[in-house]
């Protein structure tokens, strides 16, 4: 339990320093502050996204009563789904912050 703790705190602060970096490089740039507020919550979006992709991930994983004594790589080689899912909700999230944002294929 302690560690976990420890974890999160590590956590907490790295979004809190984030935050208080996207303000100050938002504030120091007189960037518009629609773009400002984008740049700070964006650490935010990108946790709010590992809580939902870690989520997916478990659940894809899961062991269920067939699966117990099943080949532990197809549990694994069903990770490419979540890659894809991760991927995509990056590329969402890039969308909405830098509109300008492409990504070649």
């Amino acid at each position: 339990m302690g560690s976990s703790a420890d974890v999160f705190q590590s956590l907490a602060a790295e979004i809190i320093r984030a935050m208080i970096f996207g303000f100050t490089v938002a504030t120091e740039s007189n960037m518009p502050p629609h773009v400002a507020a984008k740049i700070v919550l964006f650490p935010l979006l990108v946790h709010a996204v590992d809580i939902v992709i870690s989520t997916a991930g478990i659940l894809l994983v899961g062991m269920t009563q067939d699966t117990v004594n099943a080949d532990p790589m197809k549990a694994l080689q069903r990770q490419d789904i979540r890659r894809c899912l991760s991927i995509g909700f990056r590329h969402v999230g890039l969308n909405w912050l830098c509109p300008s944002y492409h990504i070649l294929i």
